[in-house]
């Protein structure tokens, strides 16, 4: 028999500034601090039954931005309750001025792209 993961336990993202980015991750997109050790790393789960999703690590303010087209994350995905849900969060990071480089929606596992923001306002 061959063995294959069962998910995805956690990520791990290197970060500039590691309580900026726990305050970006536990206040937007509300998730719980498992461990916060200032200064060098956090740990943080959308499940309180986890440990972590996501692990920030700090690599100090100096630290260079990964280039676009450069090898690396490309991104995470969320899965929220519902659309009403995906609206509201929509809505709460346009009004932080957050930046959306662009919208896509999975509908029947079939990527299509370029769906404007307006259909999430």
């Amino acid at each position: 028999m061959t063995r294959r993961p069962m998910y995805l336990q956690h990520v791990n993202v290197y970060v500039r500034n590691v309580e900026r980015s726990k305050q970006w991750y536990e206040e937007l997109l509300g998730l719980h601090v498992y461990e916060y050790r200032p200064g060098w790393a956090a740990f943080l789960s959308a499940d309180r039954e986890q440990s972590h999703e996501v692990a920030l690590m700090q690599l100090g303010d100096e630290a260079p931005l990964q280039a676009k087209g450069q090898v690396g994350l490309n991104h995470m995905a969320w899965r929220l309750e519902s659309l009403d849900d995906l609206k509201e969060f929509y809505r709460t990071l346009k009004a932080r001025g957050q930046p959306i480089e662009r919208i896509i929606d999975l509908v029947a596992d079939e990527i299509l792209p370029r769906v404007v923001a307006e259909r999430l306002a």
